[in-house]
């Protein structure tokens, strides 16, 4: 116990520290240290991160009861035997990484206990090496990995919104957003349905969210490509109405069926042409 109290007395003066540092300072032995310091992380006193130990004051109390882990039923996440590693590969290298981190987050965060986590994860985001993540950003995954475990953090996979995408619509919709005239994402969709519906490849529109378009895109494509799409492509050269007050039926007769003759001759020039060219 004495030696017990020298570690903590120790760590509370460094802060932060290494094995070898607090071996040095100590004077005990190695393998009696480890034995302190494995106690000292069950009862959250220190926290480790890698190889760096850091000492957690707010854990400081006369018992040494075990506190609950703040993930329930939790186990470290090892990403490689995970339900959903598989998944995990069909991402881009970009969200590969961030769901590394935030598996990371989570395992450090275990270590630390239910009380005070923003501290917590303002001290992981001082000391693991990785870009920030924002609080409300560890809340929301440790809510969805509380609900679905280790694919809940994998993009979206709560919401399954993407999956539930027909590729038709999906496709045509990168069709729009991905160009230069830089529609936003419920302008894109908008026009996909409307085109697809005077396709008759859909009956009507649906009530699909745009966020889900955006998120598909963002896991198929670099932040870099998005961008260099939304200033280069040029967009699809289809007549769509962007508003309803444009759309045939909210029209007086004599303009609508001025814009059906004006279809109705474009396609017959587009048949006349095709015809054409087939023959030569």
């Amino acid at each position: 116990m004495k030696n017990k109290d020298l570690i903590i007395k120790l760590a509370r003066r460094l802060d932060k520290f290494s094995l070898d540092e607090i071996i040095t300072l100590s004077e005990l032995q190695e393998q009696e240290v480890k034995d302190i310091l494995s106690d000292l992380l069950k009862t959250q006193v220190i926290i480790k991160n890698n190889d760096t130990y850091f000492f957690n004051p707010k854990k400081i109390s006369k018992t040494n009861n075990y506190t609950p882990p703040v993930i329930s039923s939790f186990k470290p996440i090892i990403i490689e035997e995970e339900d959903g590693y598989e998944e995990l590969l069909k991402f881009g290298e970009e969200t590969q990484n961030k769901v590394k981190r935030y598996a990371e987050l989570l395992n450090f965060v275990h270590q630390a206990g239910t009380k005070n986590l923003r501290q917590v994860v303002d001290l992981f985001n001082e000391t693991s090496g990785y870009k920030k993540i924002p609080y409300p950003t560890f809340t929301r995954i440790l809510s969805n990995y509380n609900k679905y475990g280790f694919r809940g953090i994998l993009p979206n996979y709560h919401n399954c919104s993407e999956n539930s995408i027909p590729d038709e619509i999906y496709t045509c919709f990168k069709k729009y957003y991905l160009t230069k005239e830089k529609l936003s994402a419920s302008e894109a969709l908008y026009r996909t349905q409307k085109q697809l519906q005077s396709e008759q490849k859909i009956e009507q529109p649906y009530a699909y969210n745009a966020n889900a378009f955006l998120r598909k895109i963002k896991t198929e494509f670099t932040k870099e490509q998005i961008k260099y799409f939304r200033n280069n492509i040029t967009p699809p050269k289809v007549k769509i109405y962007s508003t309803k007050a444009d759309e045939p039926l909210n029209m007086e007769f004599k303009k609508a069926a001025n814009i059906y003759l004006t279809r109705l001759r474009l396609e017959n020039k587009l048949e006349r042409f095709m015809h054409e060219k087939n023959r030569l």
